[in-house]
């Protein structure tokens, strides 16, 4: 049998040991919530960037739609009309859509405190978003292609020519208006997956 001695001693070193290793414990665990709920305000920080941006793009995409709308009815009248075109006949406006929330949440790794759902739609979003851009730049490529523009405003080239690259730029604009609309739904299902409150 060990002395009381050696036995006080054993006690001794066996709960500084437990006081150490809870110490450390207690220690991870509180850094650790900590961490989290730093994730949780970084998260939100980026949701309400995310927000911010489509609401912008948004009002700028209704903006301009109002304006395609407008353009749609006066090609639709153009092409009923005999006589040439003037270029101011063609005003079209593209809407100057953002994605620095999308770009910087990418460059700083800010998905990674999303929710997978979240991070799905944004990138559904921003990826539809990339696809209006193109159609927008497939218009003006049109409008501005000098072909296009001396076949609508010389008068040597027969109203059937000038028809049908009227027809040919309808077409492309119809298809840019649904794109928009349906882009005006997207924008309002992300909203609605970050914020479901709101």
């Amino acid at each position: 049998m060990k002395p009381k001695k050696e036995w006080k001693g054993i006690v001794r070193y066996t709960l500084e040991f437990l006081l150490v290793v809870t110490g450390v414990f207690l220690g991870l665990f509180l850094n650790q919530l900590s961490q989290k709920n730093d994730n949780k305000k970084l998260a939100q920080i980026c949701r309400n960037n995310f927000i911010t941006e489509i609401d912008t793009n948004k009002v700028e995409l209704q903006r301009c739609l109002i304006q395609h709308h407008q353009f749609l009815d006066t090609l639709v009248f153009l092409l009923k009309v005999t006589g040439n075109y003037t270029f101011s006949d063609l005003n079209f406006e593209v809407p100057e859509l953002t994605e620095a929330s999308w770009e910087s949440a990418v460059a700083t790794k800010g998905l990674i405190y999303l929710k997978n759902p979240e991070v799905i739609q944004l990138s559904k979003c921003y990826e539809s978003q990339e696809f209006l851009k193109g159609l927008n730049e497939k218009v003006i490529d049109m409008l501005m292609s000098r072909t296009f523009i001396e076949k609508i405003t010389s008068v040597k080239v027969t109203r059937a020519e000038i028809n049908v690259e009227m027809t040919i730029l309808l077409s492309y604009l119809s298809n840019l208006i649904s794109t928009e609309e349906s882009m005006l739904d997207t924008y309002d299902v992300t909203i609605a997956v970050l914020n479901p409150v709101r």
